[in-house]
């Protein structure tokens, strides 16, 4: 049986015009990331010159704060005391991230702009853990059991605060913390609604023997290529 392949229509023949397809599809992306970097660490330098430790300042009275504190563990505090295991595992995780954005040249651009929050609040945070110490400057705070939360200054710095009747369901985050969460959300929302497997339910004009053109799926198109084979061959052999 002779190897299926899409009519010259549906190629892109010369290896330069694929590159260059791929490229246009990646730049926005990358530039958005450095955009996402660039913020959050502009926001932990300002906050840092700008505030003392654990200094709170009302932005939108009963909703939106800004607090100084450092966090050594994941987004919005979770896993405090985790710093060294978050710098091993996140180089890791972060190649992972990258090849999904390769793979993701050729889906939507939603897709590639979730990677895109995903691996810049990543990169933002994994910079701030990997650089952040100033003990000098920011101190230390015990909780209610006498642990010192902020691990006398290392970690990744906090700033940002939401407020509900008093209440901060997220605790204390950054940019990064929203980037990343945000962009797990929206990757989550892909894959489980709008992800579809290469070829599947894809419509093509086919034209074929001057006929109209007429759109069908590729396995639409494979079955009614078989189909006429198989019909020919009968005739052939009558």
């Amino acid at each position: 049986m002779a190897k299926f392949q899409l009519p010259d229509m549906f190629t892109i023949k010369d290896p330069s015009l694929r590159r260059h397809k791929y490229f246009r599809r990646a730049i926005i992306p990358i530039l958005l990331i450095g955009l996402f970097i660039a913020a959050d660490l502009i926001s932990k330098y300002y906050t840092q010159i700008n505030f003392k430790f654990f200094e709170r300042r009302e932005v939108i009275p009963g909703f939106f704060y800004l607090t100084y504190i450092t966090n050594d563990g994941m987004a919005f505090g979770l896993l405090s005391g985790a710093r060294t295991f978050f710098l091993i595992i996140t180089p890791f995780a972060l190649i992972a991230f990258v090849f999904l954005f390769l793979t993701s040249l050729k889906s939507t651009f939603f897709h590639r702009f979730s990677l895109a929050m995903v691996i810049g609040g990543t990169i933002g945070n994994y910079v701030d853990r990997l650089f952040s110490h100033h003990p000098d400057s920011l101190g230390h705070l015990f909780n209610d059991k006498g642990v010192d939360i902020c691990n006398g200054g290392v970690g990744v710095r906090d700033m940002l605060t939401l407020e509900l009747g008093g209440w901060a369901p997220f605790g204390v985050f950054n940019i990064a913390d929203m980037c990343l969460v945000f962009g797990v959300i929206m990757l989550a929302v892909f894959y489980i609604f709008l992800y579809k497997e290469p070829g599947k339910n894809v419509k093509v004009k086919i034209k074929t023997h001057g006929s109209i053109p007429q759109e069908e799926t590729v396995e639409e198109y494979l079955a009614h290529r078989n189909s006429e084979a198989a019909i020919n061959s009968d005739v052939d052999n009558a």
